[in-house]
Order: C-alpha cells, then sequence, then structure tokens
C-alpha cells in the first residue's frame, strides 16, 4: 500500500504579513499620560478650559461624545459617533456642549471603543504614528474622586466637583502609538473611590496623525540643506 503525500508549500512572507492585518482591531502597544484638563470660570469654574488640546499633526477625528456637531477652542467636533450603553448630558456646565455631554456604560465594567477600520474615524495606515487623545469630565460633587483607567493604566482623577460650589477641573489623557493595523481598540473605565468600577466613561475624543521624530529631524536638516544652498 502506498501512501501519498501532499506538497506543502511555503507561502510568501508578503502573504503573511498581509493575513496578520486582515479583520479585528489592532492591539500596538500605546504609551500613556496625562494632565489636568483646567477649567475656568473662576473659583466655580463653569466654563471649558481652553488651549489644552494638542492640535499638532493631521487632525482625522474630533467626536463629542454624547452630543451634537459643535466649535470650541478653534476645533470642529462632529456629532458623537464613539457610543456605549447610555447617553447623559449633564457632566459639567450646560453651556459647555464638548464637557457637558458623553457617553457611559452600564455593565459593570470597561468599555471598548475602535478608531479606524470597523469602528469610527479613518482607516489608520500601518506604520505611522498616531495620538489620540480623550477628554474626561465629571463636576457632579457626589461623583468627586473618581479616577480613569486607560487600557487598564490608572490615568488619575477626572471627578473633581463640589455641589453647589464649583464643577473643578476635568482630565485630559494622551495615548500615542505605532499603528500595527488598520484600526486601534482602547479600553476606558472609571473607577469609584472604594476601587470599584463606574463603567467607562467618554465626553469627547481627538485623533491626530503624527510625523515620527526622525521624520522631524530629517525635516529639519533638509531645510538647512536648502538655506545652505541659497547662501
Amino acid at each position: 500500500m502506498m501512501m501519498q503525500l501532499t506538497r506543502y508549500t511555503k507561502p510568501a512572507l508578503s502573504a503573511l504579513v498581509a493575513a496578520a492585518f486582515v479583520g479585528g482591531a489592532s492591539a500596538a502597544t500605546v504609551s500613556w499620560s496625562s494632565s489636568v484638563f483646567v477649567n475656568e470660570g473662576g473659583a466655580v469654574k463653569s466654563v471649558m478650559g481652553t488651549g489644552q488640546i494638542d492640535t499638532s499633526g493631521t487632525q482625522l477625528l474630533a467626536d463629542n461624545t454624547g452630543g451634537g456637531a459643535t466649535t470650541y477652542d478653534g476645533i470642529s467636533y462632529t456629532a458623537g459617533a464613539i457610543t456605549f450603553d447610555a447617553v447623559y448630558n449633564a457632566y459639567h456646565a450646560a453651556a459647555n456642549a464638548v464637557s457637558s455631554t458623553g457617553v457611559y456604560g452600564t455593565g459593570g465594567g470597561a468599555n471598548a471603543f475602535t478608531l479606524g477600520a470597523g469602528g469610527v474615524g479613518p482607516d489608520l495606515v500601518i506604520g505611522n504614528s498616531y495620538r489620540v487623545q480623550l477628554l474626561i469630565v465629571d463636576g457632579r460633587g457626589p461623583q468627586a474622586g473618581r479616577t480613569f483607567e486607560a487600557d487598564g493604566i490608572n490615568q488619575g482623577v477626572f471627578a473633581n466637583g463640589v455641589t453647589n460650589v464649583t464643577w473643578g477641573d476635568s482630565l485630559l489623557v494622551t495615548g500615542t502609538f505605532v499603528a500595527d493595523a488598520t484600526s486601534q481598540s482602547f479600553s476606558v473605565e472609571a473607577k469609584e473611590v472604594s476601587g470599584g468600577s463606574a463603567d467607562g466613561q467618554l465626553n469627547a475624543v481627538l485623533l491626530h496623525e503624527v510625523p515620527e521624530p526622525g521624520s522631524l529631524a530629517l525635516l529639519g536638516l533638509g531645510g538647512l540643506l536648502i538655506a545652505r544652498r541659497r547662501r
């Protein structure tokens, strides 16, 4: 009895790479940082702060989660396309369309959203660098002390309000990454002072494509060479 052998052909490397990026969101490593988003309006802080959103690079998305299209601090936000379980419109003073509205979860844990293919915003370009900024706001006194986690990493307190006294400051969370697929998913979760989950929350999301540091250096060198040739 003769055994039939099946010939195996090794797939080309390009095919393997292409297959790795087909479907699903990526899990590229994101470097997270955060800063206090200072709200204005004297002691009451009833006015959303300005000049704190990084607008360098090419804007790909400015999503007013939970709200309608609006413009604030020179940034045009589209109506909220990122959705969780519910919408709330009184996180901050009603006059501030970006900070007062937001989406939140009700499942007792973190919520996720995806930017790029299959999610919100244009497809990402593999190998390009991106910056995502998350605005997290809650000026309601009873929630004071809540913290925010991005991909499970604590970014600090976002709820600083005191009932009938001040709306308090908010939180701006920034993540940078190099795309390894045409989409990128993120996990967000608010935490009670006790450490328990308060579900996911987002008030605004911005995405910019940014040049890599090496590219900036090359641009600077190119400019220097051009200047020397003109002398």
